[in-house]
């Protein structure tokens, strides 16, 4: 019997980033006086707006006009927002296909729950039916309130693979303009104090020239902060305190946007009060994207008809010169701050402010440097990114993906055999900025410094009624194919949605690394937390079709199976963390930590004593996008129709499956351009779990303690070289951690028993341990509601 059929109806049918594509950098507003605007009689902001965007439109037009991002007021950008009138039919209808598509999120159950001291519980689903009563009762005055309560709702969970990015929240970039703060320790372990990016010395030798921050907006600085990050989508709190500075790997990288662009308006002004009682006051401004044309807007109304009204309304396929994209450039990403400019050029490509490199990848997401001195016996690996894709594009490969991956590995384990063949014994990863990647080279990363372990990565789809409908229609295509000569067409071949999917149960093993015997034996479904999900699912690397990302081959699989040589032991390696790690650098870390037993150092966060998560990203293994969704449900309906008759189909259509497929509103009220995708949403679609886990508890909801923390100084900030070496002094030298950051019953070291950093000291420099603070520093004790959040940010 065909699983589809069989499963689709005989138990009856149930009908369940990164980065903002236009963030603004540092660095990359100029600071010159705004155009002056028309007096009016009336207050008109949304006109004011589109007063000064032509105004700046023209200017940039200007032969030899030096690009910048055209930005207003942020005052008046917000006034404009709050005159945008309410949708409500067409944000009903939003809300109610958001909900059929995010029933793909494999953690709607445990977020409903909650964790104790970490999270608060978060009704997904609940919550979208409130803001759809509040709709329906009118308790809302603009558009701009309803969709600011989907979006930072769905912000909440920190997990940065569930994304929804309404319209209307992503035309403006609130900013200040110098105005980027930074936390910043004397020594390392001393309380870190805030100061203004601009006051760092532009050398790592050189001293800050200003006064630290000690309040904000007449508020405590580190309290403002602390809450205003609350939107940030990271799970951690000490992470989402770092996420509001310039983050130097990234600067680096030049992919960083500061922390400080967010969509949360902020005020008219911030001030900043200096501990030697100075003032510094700057005009917040919004930064306008050079997609957006602001001719026909006058208003409220011509606004919503502008931008919120689908992509033919937001660009012109033709648009004159004064409003095109090309007149109106972006945010430049070239622009870098002088407090990571490196004195001594280095070849290209380089990393922006680091040494010369022993290799380097042409996406610069991997390089290799060796240190000198007391050090040099030290190799450091430096990975701001897991997607190292190639620069050369092939009509195979349009991604570079393929070409990437296979140009890295080469390169890496010439690395590596070179490190050893130099002598040296030690090995620093730096994964500071790694917001994820390609799963294949999480993994292949894994296995060239731990070749002779089998990797484990267990992971879980939520199981409901449109994935299993899907799943088992590419099983069905697998076993049966579909009839060439039907009206399906070559299109909806085998090869494409049967035998080669990685969504096949007999392409994956389960848990123990074993073939799946069955469909049901795949899919379950178990029931976890009260929720519904599949079996544990492993990818075969030994096969393309696996489940993973890329038809290539890892080491320790096909012709690479030979490799065995370990380069470093495990004790002579450390990973340097600050939270941002997420998604596939998430996957690496776990099996860094749990199978290749490698401890972490944490840097920056709050200005606190203790323990430090070095994950504060998405711990899930698969992000899956909207666009995917319908697809798939697309592929369902239509190959049933041909598998299985009209009347399978047009029941499978009045469930989730149908409602993805015929949604209409979502693409309207979150198509961005020049992000690739129709529509901008994205879940975290599958669980990750760690082995032998008899609880089946994602990751994401597991307080994980680094072994040691350390803040930035002014000369780590600046130069990594010096990071570097004063994480090397804590782990295999003379050097401190902060106070109660060692000893943490989740860190690693302390389960294997483990405590090298033992020169932890207290303020009478005696030694330390913590006593387990993960329950009470865990990912995110201040979890706060749209309101509460809108009403700081309003403060600051």
């Amino acid at each position: 019997m065909r699983s589809f059929t069989h499963l689709a109806f005989v138990a009856g049918a149930a009908a369940q980033i990164v980065t903002d594509p236009y963030a603004v950098r540092p660095g990359s507003v100029v600071d010159h006086p705004l155009p002056s605007i028309s007096k009016r009689n009336t207050y008109a902001p949304c006109a004011d707006v589109a007063e000064l965007w032509a105004a700046q439109v023209t200017a940039l037009s200007k032969p030899n006009a030096t690009a910048t991002p055209i930005r207003v007021p942020a005052n008046k950008a917000y006034d404009c927002l709050l005159t945008v009138p309410v949708d409500a039919e067409g944000d009903l209808q939003e809300i109610y296909e958001l909900k059929a598509y995010l029933q793909y999120q494999s953690t709607l159950s445990w977020l409903k729950a909650g964790v104790k001291d970490q999270i608060k519980p978060i009704d997904i689903m609940g919550t979208l039916d409130k803001i759809g009563d509040g709709i329906k009762k009118n308790l809302y005055s603009n558009d701009y309130e309803v969709q600011l309560a989907i979006r930072t709702l769905l912000d909440s969970p920190g997990d940065f693979h569930l994304t929804y990015r309404p319209d209307i929240t992503s035309i403006f970039q609130f900013i200040r303009p110098e105005g980027y703060v930074v936390s910043i320790s004397s020594d390392g372990i001393a309380l870190p104090k805030l100061y203004l990016f601009t006051d760092l010395p532009k050398t790592a030798t050189g001293n800050i020239t200003g006064s630290a921050i000690a309040k904000i907006n007449g508020q405590n600085a580190t309290e403002v902060i602390l809450a205003y990050s609350q939107n940030a989508t990271y799970h951690d709190v000490d992470t989402k305190y770092n996420k509001f500075s310039p983050n130097p790997a990234l600067q680096a990288l030049e992919t960083d946007d500061g922390g400080i662009s967010y969509y949360v308006y902020a005020g008219p002004t911030t001030t900043y009060t200096h501990e030697n009682g100075s003032q510094t006051v700057i005009d917040n401004l919004a930064v306008i994207p050079a997609v957006y044309d602001f001719s026909n807007v006058t208003d409220g109304p011509s606004f919503f008809t502008a931008f919120c009204s689908g992509p033919d309304a937001v660009l012109d396929p033709e648009p004159s010169a004064s409003a095109s994209a090309s007149a109106t450039p972006k945010a430049s990403s070239t622009a870098k701050p002088s407090a990571v400019v490196s004195a001594t050029p280095t070849p290209s490509p380089s990393l922006f402010g680091y040494p010369k490199p022993q290799f380097i990848h042409s996406s610069k997401k991997v390089s290799g440097y060796y240190l000198n001195g007391t050090y040099s016996d030290t190799a450091v690996l430096v990975l701001p990114g897991m997607d190292p894709a190639s620069l050369k594009l092939t009509v195979s490969d349009p991604t570079g993906a393929i070409g990437g991956f296979n140009e890295s590995q080469a390169l890496l384990r010439k690395f590596l055999a070179d490190s050893v063949q130099a002598g040296k014994k030690k090995l620093v990863i730096d994964l500071r900025g790694n917001g994820g990647g390609t799963i294949d080279w999480g993994f292949e990363v894994f296995k060239q410094l731990f070749p002779s372990v089998v990797p484990y990565g267990g992971s879980r789809y939520r199981a409901h009624p449109a994935f299993q409908y899907y799943s088992a229609m590419v099983a069905d295509v697998a076993v049966d194919g579909i009839d060439k000569d039907g009206e399906i067409g070559q299109e909806w071949d085998d090869a494409d949605y049967g035998i080669q999917s990685e969504i096949l149960w007999s392409n994956i093993y389960n848990k123990d690394l074993q073939p799946f015997k069955s469909f049901q034996d795949y899919y379950g479904p178990s029931t976890i937390n009260g929720d519904t999900f599949t079996s544990i699912r492993r990818y075969n690397f030994s096969n393309n079709l696996g489940g993973h990302t890329l038809p290539a081959s890892l080491t320790g699989y096909n012709q690479f199976r030979n490799t065995t040589t370990q380069p470093f032991e495990s004790d002579n390696i450390i990973i340097i963390q600050d939270g941002f790690c997420g998604s596939t650098c998430a996957i690496f870390a776990e099996l860094m930590r749990e199978q290749g037993k490698v401890q972490t150092v944490a840097i920056g966060g709050r200005p606190q004593n203790g323990p430090m998560q070095g994950v504060g990203g998405s711990k899930g293994s698969q992000r899956l996008g909207f666009d995917q969704f319908y697809q798939w449900a697309q592929r369902t309906i239509k190959i049933s129709e041909e598998l299985d008759g009209t009347a399978v189909s047009n029941k499978i259509a009045q469930t989730a499956v149908g409602i993805i497929y015929n949604a209409t509103q979502i693409y309207v009220r979150t198509t961005l351009p020049e992000t690739g995708s129709s529509v901008l949403g994205y879940v975290n679609s599958l669980n990750n779990e760690r082995m032998n886990d008899s609880t089946s508890t994602p990751l994401e909801f597991i307080y994980e303690a680094a072994d040691c923390r350390l803040f930035y100084t002014s000369a780590s900030y600046i130069n990594p070289v010096n990071l570097w070496q004063q994480v090397w002094d804590a782990k295999w030298g003379k050097g401190k951690c902060v106070p109660g950051s060692t000893g943490d019953k989740s860190a690693i070291g302390v389960q294997q028993n483990k405590t090298s950093f033992g020169n932890t000291q207290d303020s009478n420099g005696q030694p330390t341990q913590s006593t387990g603070a993960g329950s009470t520093m865990g990912v995110s004790s201040v979890v706060m509601t749209l309101a509460a959040v809108v009403a700081i940010a309003l403060t600051l």
